[in-house]
């Protein structure tokens, strides 16, 4: 297992992590606590796990640390917003792409075990929350690691293999191949929107060079970068473009 982006914000100082379980008045299951000042964050590559045999599988967006890095990768900060959202033995530790949450228990007999937070069933305003939107994941947070996958469809394009792997290499060896880059998928997109979508430049500036039009590009770039600030890049670069047009 790699871990992406591992103290992208800076490493984490002990003082620092006492301070937070001060905050919540707990220390952190040690494996957990292990990792944050090792990585203090990032993304474990492979990144899926089975959340259940009825609810399938998701994906790891972000493992949240502390540090003085943009809110949506912030422990401290993510927390605070979802203190009376979820159970009081539970704090969020990671996200989803689609706004669910990787949580673990700091107190009680569920102590280090690993959940998932559905937010499409959270607890009306006025009630109490509780597991009921809640699935076990793991026993561990090193349980969990150690589970991480990657899914790869058994029916998998040639085109949808090289957007997931990021492979510019053989994206050059799709088009010399007569590729119609223009073509769309089953959501009405083309490999330079699916590129805008995935934050991946080299592609973006390689199908453009080879003719790709821009179409929506920009707009899906946009929505992604009010969320992720490396998608950022990713806009100005479109924007670049776009005036090349």
């Amino acid at each position: 297992m790699e871990i992406e982006d591992s103290n992208k914000y800076g490493k984490l100082v002990d003082e620092r992590l006492s301070k937070f379980e001060t905050i919540i008045g707990s220390r952190l299951p040690e494996d957990y606590r292990e990792y944050l000042l090792t990585h203090n964050g990032g993304k474990p590559t492979p990144c899926d796990f089975v959340i259940s045999e009825k609810e399938g599988s998701d994906s790891l967006h972000v493992v949240y640390g502390i540090h003085n890095g943009p809110s949506y990768a912030n422990l401290e900060e993510v927390n605070a917003v979802y203190s009376k959202r979820i159970p009081d033995s539970l704090i969020t530790i990671a996200d989803d792409p689609f706004g669910n949450a990787i949580c673990i228990c700091i107190n009680g007999e569920n102590l280090g075990k690993v959940f998932f937070w559905d937010h499409e069933l959270e607890s009306e305003d006025e009630e109490e929350p509780s597991y009921d939107n809640v699935s076990l994941l793991a026993a561990s947070f090193s349980e969990f690691l150690g589970k991480l996958y990657e899914h790869i469809d058994p029916n998998e394009s040639k085109v949808d293999e090289v957007l997931r792997t990021d492979n510019v290499q053989a994206l050059k060896q799709l088009l010399e191949g007569g590729y119609d880059i223009e073509k769309t998928n089953d959501y009405d997109r083309t490999l330079i929107e699916e590129a805008a979508i995935k934050g991946n430049n080299e592609m973006i500036r390689l199908l453009f060079e080879s003719g790709a039009s821009l179409r929506n590009a920009l707009s899906f770039a946009e929505k992604n970068a009010q969320f992720f600030d490396d998608h950022k890049t990713t806009v100005n670069l479109l924007k670049e473009l776009q005036c090349k047009v």
